[in-house]
């Protein structure tokens, strides 16, 4: 994950930040097995600092390539998402169940957000992608969905082997 979404968490004034960060292509440039490869949108933080917390409020706003599911062309899909985390700076070793809170030592001066930019993009993708989906740049290609359609048709009419129909008796009793 290319990129600097490192917050610097002393040089943050008292009471409410806002940071705006660009997220593109080299977020997801190293990642060999990510599924998004093309992305464009920005990320804006808002972060609340006190004393020893700091309350971010993530904003996700962008677009990301990806195939469809049905005719397997290239489209951009939106994808929007908030997500709000807690930044504690403690000197004792605290863990938390709760994944949205985080605890870091004192002598800790920054924050990298870019493993929670990535789950919230992936988090954020339909599991099932297609043209359809609201915001969707292209449609289906109805012509390739009409050869995909016939040709399920005809491998449905083929003729089954005997053995096979015997089979599904018993399997139907």
């Amino acid at each position: 994950m290319k990129g600097s979404f490192v917050i610097q968490l002393t040089k943050l004034e008292d009471g409410l930040n806002r940071l705006d960060f660009d997220i593109d292509n080299s977020f997801f440039e190293n990642l060999e097995y990510a599924k998004v490869k093309e992305v464009e949108g920005k990320l804006v933080v808002e972060i609340e600092k006190s004393e020893s917390t700091h309350k971010l409020w993530l904003q996700v706003h962008t677009k990301v390539r990806l195939s469809c599911d049905r005719c397997n062309e290239l489209i951009f899909i939106p994808v929007n998402n908030k997500h709000k985390l807690v930044i504690k700076q403690t000197d004792e070793e605290v863990t938390y169940e709760d994944e949205d809170i985080i605890t870091l030592g004192k002598n800790k001066s920054e924050f990298d957000l870019a493993p929670i930019i990535y789950d919230i993009i992936n988090i954020s993708i339909p599991l099932k992608v297609s043209c359809d989906i609201e915001g969707a740049e292209k449609k289906c290609d109805e012509e390739l969905l009409a050869k995909l359609n016939n040709t399920e048709s005809e491998n449905n009419e083929k003729e089954i082997d005997p053995r096979w129909e015997k089979l599904k008796i018993l399997k139907n009793n």
